[in-house]
């Protein structure tokens, strides 16, 4: 598990936060993130989002929380759930999904669950 996984289980995990938390209900993130979880996130600037970040994004009718593989020469992401197959993809022939800055509500801080506590 990377450190950043790792700081992401940190006790520090309060209960009480000013930033938004979500549910997770899907499986795409295991083992990371288990349905059942909830993660908490931080809105951030262009420059805090690397490869590995796990963001949390709007795409039509869905929000996903999934990580950065691979930034585009143009600024983009592209993303996936670390137990997806395959990167996320608009359409056949899988081309990839490009998500924009502007789509991005933020930056995974923190899982509260109990796969690793």
């Amino acid at each position: 598990m990377s450190s950043y996984s790792q700081q992401l289980y940190s006790e520090e995990c309060s209960y009480e936060t000013p930033y938004k938390i979500y549910p997770i209900s899907g499986k795409s993130m295991q083992p990371l993130i288990y349905a059942g979880d909830e993660v908490v996130d931080v809105p951030v600037s262009l420059s805090n989002l690397e490869v590995g970040s796990i963001i949390i994004f709007q795409i039509p009718k869905k929000r996903l929380i999934h990580r950065i593989i691979s930034i585009t020469s143009d600024g983009r992401y592209i993303t996936k759930g670390d137990n997806n197959l395959i990167w996320d993809f608009r359409f056949f022939p899988f081309i990839p999904l490009k998500t924009n800055f502007s789509q991005v509500y933020g930056k995974v801080v923190c899982i509260r669950g109990f796969k690793y506590r």
